[in-house]
């Protein structure tokens, strides 16, 4: 299946995804609405997307993911969650309750995954002791993330940007 996204939710940090957003659906023009926890950082970030012609599908809210989410509406073809760790379980849960992914549609959760590899307890010879180390630190009940090996490879939706044959990473 490939997903043309319509709609991206962006809950991250600096805005900076949210403008990788814009840039990978230009064929779409998908509406990004963007969630920033730091009112400082979002007004920065309003700035720059007005500054550089952003602002014409990005919308920006100034507030914490968990209730700027049970307050919204609608559905998102990808939702992409970039925030402080030990809050992923709780993000996910929210975006699942409030049933904010469409139909077919992505969510990713950066940092989930270490160097293209499912976290397993056998399968950690490829991630560095600073890595686990900042996992377990997290006090997240995700970890490790562990993928039975009769699950198969996961393998991402291709994203297209709605030219045939156009294929982008699912990853921005």
């Amino acid at each position: 299946m490939i997903l043309i996204p319509i709609t991206v939710l962006d809950i991250g940090y600096t805005g900076l995804s949210a403008m990788s957003w814009f840039e990978g659906t230009t064929m779409t023009r998908a509406e990004i609405l963007t969630v920033q926890a730091d009112p400082g950082l979002a007004s920065i970030a309003q700035e720059c997307f007005m500054k550089y012609g952003y602002d014409s599908r990005i919308n920006g809210i100034a507030g914490l993911a968990l209730e700027v989410l049970s307050n919204l509406t609608g559905t998102f073809d990808i939702i992409f969650v970039d925030i402080a760790f030990e809050a992923y379980l709780s993000t996910v849960e929210s975006i699942l309750e409030c049933k904010l992914l469409a139909l077919h549609g992505v969510n990713l959760v950066d940092n989930v995954f270490a160097r293209g590899f499912i976290a397993d307890e056998n399968n950690m010879s490829n991630v560095g002791p600073k890595a686990i180390e900042h996992w377990q630190n997290a006090d997240w009940p995700g970890f490790p993330l562990t993928v039975q090996k009769s699950q198969g490879t996961i393998q991402p939706p291709e994203v297209c940007d709605g030219i045939p044959g156009s294929r982008a990473p699912a990853f921005v």
